[in-house]
């Protein structure tokens, strides 16, 4: 099914595909983003899948190509760490997919990210594909990936020095126009 939104689009079919899936998730959500600034209810999703025992795995670059997008990014993972998200920054070169993978047999791929800017103000593309099959060759991307990232740990997260706190809640102010 193709899913194409903008800001002229009536409802925001995008956000609900996104969140819906996510919702529905039993086992595992594996999402790939580049720019990772989700709307409100997007986080609040895959930190309540997270509690309720599915797998979540969230796959960003290490060094974002949009400075202010990557720490406004950073300053949502610990909420996310301590509902058991597992955070991997893929190390260079910078990652560009956009892709969701719930339960093995649902994928929504194609040009959104999971931030506000194209969730309720680009016009984007994507396809949402009900296939196991699929799924699969998906997953096995998105675990290459992960191959190539460096998890974000809990304890390791917190210790981290207060400038890289300030520069990520400062950036974090921006998120409705990131």
């Amino acid at each position: 099914r193709l899913i194409s939104t903008g800001p002229s689009t009536a409802e925001d079919v995008a956000v609900e595909s996104f969140f819906n899936s996510i919702v529905l998730a039993k086992k595992q959500i594996l999402a790939v983003t580049p720019y990772f600034v989700p709307p409100a209810d997007i986080l609040r999703a895959l930190r309540s899948a997270a509690l309720r025992g599915v797998d979540v795995r969230l796959i960003v670059p290490k060094e974002n190509n949009h400075r202010y997008a990557g720490f406004a990014s950073r300053a949502l993972y610990e909420e996310l760490l301590l509902a058991g998200v597992r955070i991997f920054e893929r190390r260079p070169p910078f990652m560009h997919a956009k892709a969701l993978v719930v339960d093995s047999e649902f994928v929504l791929v194609g040009t959104a990210n999971l931030d506000v800017r194209s969730l309720h103000l680009n016009y984007e593309t994507c396809v949402a594909v009900y296939s196991v099959e699929f799924a699969d060759v998906m997953k096995c991307i998105i675990h290459e990936d992960a191959a190539c990232s460096d998890e974000i740990l809990l304890t390791d997260w917190q210790s981290r020095p207060a400038r890289c706190r300030l520069l990520e809640n400062l950036a974090s102010l921006m998120t409705p126009v990131l």
